[in-house]
């Protein structure tokens, strides 16, 4: 098994929760839809939180602004 460098991990999660990386939101203008426009990110940092397992257990305010962002509708 190969490791992962956290710091490297941290740098791709907080893009993923500042930014649309696919420009998707333009396509998905309605505020309902918003979600559907950042699915496949949501999906990347589904993954990627496995890997930084800190955020999950400790960073209470970074994973309720993923979770509102990104798996508004569940």
């Amino acid at each position: 098994r190969i490791g992962f460098r956290e710091d490297v991990i941290g740098i791709i999660i907080g893009r993923l929760r500042s930014d649309d990386i696919y420009n998707q939101k333009k396509a998905y203008t309605e505020l309902e839809h918003q979600t559907a426009a950042y699915a496949t990110q949501a999906a990347m940092l589904y993954v990627l939180l496995y890997f930084y397992p800190d955020v999950l257990h400790n960073k209470q305010a970074i994973m309720r602004e993923i979770v509102d962002k990104h798996f508004a509708d569940n």
